[in-house]
Order: structure tokens, then sequence, then C-alpha cells
């Protein structure tokens, strides 16, 4: 097994949190509000190309506290979605990428994890919402 995927399972075990479904907090609430309002101002057109599911950063974390917690959001309160995020990540000199789908209900959030590994080499993550599909 080669060390990428060593770290990867070992901060995920770390972090046991990490896709489970969360409580909004107030501050959630706010970007939600602050979120559809400006998305509702788009064209019809600039719509097609934006997402209803966010990645919002909120606490410290990692090593040294020197990374965010961060969150996947679902801003629309009626719908849930298959989401795609992308994950860059590098540790030292060496990087990479992996994607992961997760499934969020209708106005909640799932916890992603940290921006950085909390252990020697410090890693550091870099995440993306590319894809989402409404689901039933």
């Amino acid at each position: 097994m080669n060390s990428r995927i060593i770290n990867k399972q070992f901060s995920e075990l770390l972090n046991s949190e990490i896709g489970n479904t969360l409580d909004l907090e107030n501050e959630d609430e706010n970007i939600i509000h602050v979120y559809s309002d400006q998305y509702k101002k788009l064209s019809e057109e600039e719509k097609l190309l934006g997402f209803h599911n966010i990645i919002t950063n909120s606490g410290r974390c990692g090593f040294a506290n020197g990374g965010m917690n961060q969150y996947l959001l679902n801003t629309d309160s009626t719908n849930r979605y298959r989401v795609t995020i992308k994950t860059n990540w590098r540790s030292g000199i060496q990087s990479g990428s992996h994607y992961r789908t997760h499934i969020i209900e209708a106005g909640s959030k799932l916890f992603l994890g940290c921006t950085d590994s909390g252990y020697i080499p410090v890693s550091y993550y870099n995440r993306f919402v590319v894809g989402e599909v409404k689901i039933n």
C-alpha cells in the first residue's frame, strides 16, 4: 500500500466525523440566506454554472491549529443532492488529488475534514465542489 493511501486512511480514522450530517448553526443559516439571495440575482445562464452546495470553513484544527474545519453546506432547503468533491492535497514534495461523492440532505451540512492533517509531515487539503445532481 502506498503512503498516500495510508495517510488518507489514517486521517479519516483520526476524524471519525468525516461524512457525518451535522445540525445547522446560526452561522450556517446566515451563509445560506446570503448565498440564496445572491443566487436569486443571477441570470438563468449564470445559475446553470453555479451549485446549490458550497464548502464553508469554521473553527481551527490540524497541526498547531493551522487548518480550518471544512463543511459541505446544502443551501437548497427542499432537495437533496449527490455532490462530488475534488480534493487536492500536498505533503512535502508529494501532491495529488482524489474525488469523493457524498449524499447531502436538503438544508443540511456534512463534515468534510480539516485543511491540514494534524500530524507530521503535514498534509494540506484544498476541496472544491465539482459536480452535483439533484436526487429524490
